[in-house]
């Protein structure tokens, strides 16, 4: 094994080749520090793993069309970033549509709890 980021380097252009044993080292070398990282973000460790194995799934699934990279760690944490913020920001979209006046006959009516304050020209 090469030490340090030629390592990273070689295991990089291993996956793009196609090598499943890289998606094994790239895993080793780094899950700790993108769990770490997104758990930063987030302050949900589920939330970070879950989107860790995406990550790592979306780069086998796009091999073939992956960069070449001169820092893993870097494209690595960039993807963990995007894919933490989309999740979140997916999870807002849910929390609106959850919050969302109901059209069921059986959901009892949304009521404010106080007036609004008076209207000023």
């Amino acid at each position: 094994m090469l030490p340090g980021n030629n390592h990273n380097n070689q295991a990089w252009s291993m996956l793009r080749a196609g090598d499943q044993s890289a998606m094994l080292l790239l895993y080793d070398e780094h899950y700790t520090g993108l769990l770490n990282y997104g758990i930063k973000l987030t302050g949900n460790r589920e939330l970070s793993a879950e989107c860790i194995t995406q990550v790592l799934i979306d780069l086998w699934d796009k091999r073939k069309v992956l960069p070449e990279v001169t820092n893993v760690r870097a494209y690595l944490l960039t993807c963990i970033r995007r894919k933490v913020m989309a999740e979140l920001k997916a999870g807002r979209m849910r929390e609106q549509l959850i919050c969302l006046p109901c059209v069921n006959p059986v959901c009892p009516p949304i009521r404010r709890l106080s007036a609004p304050p008076p209207r000023k020209r």
